[in-house]
């Protein structure tokens, strides 16, 4: 492992840990003389180091500790989010939580609503209404039924947080390539921190307007495979924690879908 790097300043009591050489800053002060978090940038919205055209570019590390300080702070939205994200707020949420690189929100909404690309060089065009049904999106389920629209409604956004910060921005980096911008966005964030914040804007933003018919509320969560850490002295360390449950829960209506499968 490289030698660490620590950097100070004279008008600062304390030494600001910043990483290790070789690998990516974690978390870097925005100005000196004060001591809250508001002073350092949430690792979410640090520079992506590594560039698509590297071969480290889709690896990254298996875990991280969701207790450092780093991972406790709100991560940063743009200001018009969800707008930003999503063309119409008034949907309902799909939310998948520990989305990992996007895998599987990326091929259920490619699977509904995707668009098929009719660009070249390079460059991805999408012609609206022409749905997708090839390997881009059905890989090898594409010979069975697509039965979402069973247990899910016809028009959704939907929204995957990672914890892990190139994780979030490589799936992320996914959904344009893709054309599912505007109806699909991951957001790097530790769910247990901001889950409540997050929602909490999405329901003002999509209730702002009374005129609009809104029906966005949190209709259908995945959690898969989280780490149970069975150990207690890792237990705080959980993904699917009380709070966690009473947040969902406090969003949700009766007999709406939460769906977890663990190891």
């Amino acid at each position: 492992m490289g030698a660490a790097v620590l950097l100070g300043d004279v008008r600062c009591s304390t030494m600001v840990f910043i990483g290790y050489i070789g690998t990516n800053v974690m978390c870097q002060r925005r100005r000196v003389n004060d001591n809250d978090d508001d002073n350092f940038i949430p690792p979410w919205s640090m520079p992506q180091l590594k560039t698509p055209s590297s071969k480290a570019y889709a690896r990254f590390r298996q875990h991280v500790n969701p207790l450092a300080r780093r991972y406790q702070m709100s991560t940063d939205l743009p200001e018009n989010w969800p707008q930003s994200d999503f063309k119409n707020v008034n949907l309902p949420l799909y939310l998948d939580i520990g989305c990992g690189k996007g895998g599987f929100l990326l091929e259920l909404c490619g699977r509904r609503h995707g668009t098929k690309s009719t660009g070249g060089s390079g460059i991805s065009t999408y012609k609206e209404g022409e749905i997708i049904r090839d390997d881009t999106y059905m890989n090898s389920t594409k010979a069975y039924e697509d039965t979402t629209s069973a247990w899910l409604p016809e028009e959704m956004n939907y929204l995957g947080l990672e914890i892990r910060p190139g994780v979030s921005q490589y799936a992320q980096a996914r959904v344009m390539k893709r054309g599912l911008d505007g109806i699909l966005s991951f957001v790097g964030c530790n769910a247990n921190v901001d889950l409540d914040r997050l929602l909490t804007i999405y329901n003002q933003e999509s209730s702002s307007d009374a005129s609009s018919g809104s029906t966005a509320r949190l209709a259908f969560v995945s959690i898969q495979f989280p780490d149970p850490h069975f150990k207690k002295a890792h237990s705080k360390r959980r993904v699917v924690t009380p709070e966690l449950v009473s947040t969902l829960a406090k969003f949700m209506k009766e007999g709406d879908v939460v769906f977890l499968q663990s190891d």
